[in-house]
């Protein structure tokens, strides 16, 4: 028997959640979208709750990865740390599958597991935003740029594509240019 993929696995909860919804994911219907026996998905995630765990874990991974190649985008212009969250949610905004949905999946089912999200969340934002020059001006453009990308990860977009677009370059735009008034 082929070795079952940590990765194939993921996707195919993130699938379900996506198609299925967060609270009706099962550990049968990973497994099956998966390829693979629900002996073969339980050997690694005995339960729905060891598979969300994962999930949220994973969510922190990919997210810090992406926020590293997006840091790694501006080359030497050195963008500020609200700059790069910014960017960060425009890309998970433009993403078809977000690695955010997981995350839909763990509130829906079992709103504790997201401590770890959480606890990153605050370290990150306290960290980054906070520490602006103008950090009632931060969190504005952070919250804003946050709001675009969760509203597009419930299926509710506030604004079309082309909207969300101009939002975001917006958002970029005045945190480049911090005398620009909101």
């Amino acid at each position: 028997m082929a070795a079952v993929s940590l990765d194939a696995i993921f996707a195919a909860a993130e699938a379900a959640v996506c198609e299925c919804g967060a609270a009706n994911m099962t550990l049968d219907g990973v497994a099956e979208r998966a390829g693979v026996s629900k002996g073969g998905l339980m050997y690694h995630f005995p339960t729905k709750t060891a598979l969300l765990q994962g999930m949220v874990g994973r969510v922190i991974e990919q997210v810090d990865a992406l926020r590293q190649a997006t840091r790694a985008e501006f080359g030497d212009t050195q963008p500020t740390e609200l700059m790069v969250e910014i960017r960060l949610l425009e890309k998970l905004n433009a993403m078809a599958s977000p690695p955010t949905t997981a995350l839909l999946a763990a509130i829906a089912n079992q709103p504790d597991l997201l401590e770890p999200f959480r606890e990153e969340f605050e370290r990150r934002i306290a960290r980054r935003v906070h520490s602006d020059a103008n950090p009632a001006r931060a969190r504005t453009l952070f919250l804003a740029a946050l709001g675009l990308h969760l509203s597009g990860l419930i299926h509710m977009p506030l604004l079309g594509d082309r909207e969300r677009v101009e939002a975001f370059e917006h958002l970029m735009r005045l945190a480049s240019n911090p005398d620009e008034r909101l």
